[in-house]
């Protein structure tokens, strides 16, 4: 799949761009602030439908001189051969794909048009929270099936309504006999789906994990032992049974039943589980520098896309949100290669080309540069630097 061409209105700080694009690497510069990350929030939405920035969706809205409030991203691509157009609308705070015209889910989007995104957040998954590591694996789940954004979006929204229902009991909103009628059935939806969403997500580190090793090794230049541990209350799960680990989250869903009725919040299930990466036997959070820590992440993101075009013959479209300049010279090396080796679409950000000299796009590029909302197109050619 390539994008042949992006068109924005009233996106961020542009307010109406037409760009067409290489089919191989697209390098953005531009000082900071000046709308680099824009581009690349706009094409992961057209592939997403959410932001990978913190925020509520309407503020990607530019307001100036748009009285309607309405902004528009979309983008001409072409798969197996054949042209297609999507669109992305916000308007009146609803949101509206569309494909050639006809009205499409976010989730039949994921099907046709597939993301991987490097940025600097991903590369600080390790030392951030356990939301930003489950975030790691769910974003495999979700591109190797995009069926699976749909298990996360059921148990996220059946949290949701247990969190609600357990706060209104809290505030006496309710009786306690209403409370424990909605509560017993919901609990028993919510486990099959922390159970399912569970396995899903053990079944990915499995798939991968051979290979994020191996390509942490190489980065490393010296053989180093990766591994994963998906820890539920303290224990590692990761070769359990389906039945052991049912058993698991049932026993600790009773455990915590009054602990929940008292905090007003869901404090069991698949939302609260961690997943610790090893590195020679010792957790990375705590006795892996940050050099190492982002050869981790980049290993595992490059894990991914292998894992993909594996299974499907292609290359997922990857976007490069300002790594080149958090990664110190081996590892840019790497990915520099990377890029090279791979027959991918590629969008690159930065505030300048930072490599070495050794280092070169081998591949026919183009570069754009970006000011305050406006892009001028630099160059096309065969970079060498």
């Amino acid at each position: 799949m390539r994008i042949t061409q992006l068109f924005l209105y009233k996106f961020r700080n542009y307010d109406e761009l037409s760009l067409d694009l290489n089919q191989g690497l697209n390098v953005i510069l531009g000082h900071n602030g000046q709308g680099k990350t824009n581009l690349i929030e706009a094409i992961y939405l057209l592939s997403q439908g959410r932001m990978f920035r913190p925020g509520q969706l309407n503020t990607i809205i530019n307001k100036n001189n748009n009285p309607l409030f309405h902004t528009q991203v979309s983008a001409k691509f072409l798969k197996d051969g054949a042209e297609n157009k999507i669109k992305f609308n916000i308007q009146n705070n609803k949101k509206k794909y569309l494909l050639n015209e006809k009205v499409l889910s976010s989730k039949m989007n994921q099907q046709k048009f597939q993301t991987v995104l490097f940025s600097p957040e991903s590369l600080s998954a390790i030392k951030s929270g356990p939301e930003q590591r489950r975030g790691l694996i769910d974003e495999i789940l979700v591109l190797d099936n995009p069926e699976n954004q749909k298990i996360l979006n059921e148990y996220t929204k059946t949290l949701r309504t247990k969190n609600r229902i357990l706060k209104d009991y809290r505030a006496e909103k309710i009786s306690k006999v209403e409370f424990l009628s909605l509560i017993d059935s919901l609990n028993e939806i919510f486990l099959q789906q922390s159970l399912n969403l569970t396995q899903l997500r053990l079944h990915a580190i499995e798939a991968i994990i051979e290979s994020v090793q191996s390509i942490y090794s190489h980065i490393q230049h010296k053989n180093v032992d990766i591994s994963v541990e998906y820890q539920v209350s303290g224990q590692n799960i990761l070769g359990w049974q389906p039945e052991e680990i049912q058993s698991l989250l049932e026993k600790r869903q009773s455990e915590l039943f009054s602990a929940e009725m008292h905090s007003g919040s869901s404090l069991t299930g698949a939302h609260r589980h961690d997943i610790a990466i090893l590195c020679d036997g010792e957790d990375s959070r705590y006795y892996c520098s940050q050099g190492q820590q982002r050869a981790i992440i980049l290993s595992f993101k490059i894990a991914q896309i292998l894992n993909y075009i594996k299974k499907f013959k292609e290359a997922p479209i990857l976007l490069l949100d300002d790594v080149l300049s958090e990664l110190d010279k081996e590892k840019r090396t790497y990915l520099v290669d990377f890029i090279n080796a791979v027959e991918a679409q590629i969008f690159i950000t930065s505030t300048e080309l930072a490599l070495d000299k050794k280092q070169e796009f081998k591949e026919d590029v183009s570069i754009f540069v970006v000011n305050n909302g406006t892009i001028k197109k630099e160059f096309k050619g065969e970079l060498r630097v």
